[in-house]
């Protein structure tokens, strides 16, 4: 399954994102919980986050 980022880009399991305020990189991975949650791995810090999340607070390109 394919979620858009914020900037119109197309992503799924196992890619890359940045939060709308630069924070990342994170890695899109299935979460515990199981569907309806994705889990955002960075390297201090795990998010959770629906997928249609992405679309609203993440971008494909670290944003300047």
């Amino acid at each position: 399954m394919a979620w858009k980022t914020k900037d119109g880009v197309k992503v799924d399991i196992g890619s890359t994102v940045w939060s709308q305020n630069g924070d990342g990189p994170f890695i899109i991975n299935p979460h515990p919980l199981g569907r309806g949650f994705l889990l955002l791995v960075g390297d201090t810090e795990e998010r959770t986050h629906k997928p249609e999340d992405i679309t609203r607070y993440y971008h494909a390109h670290r944003p300047n």
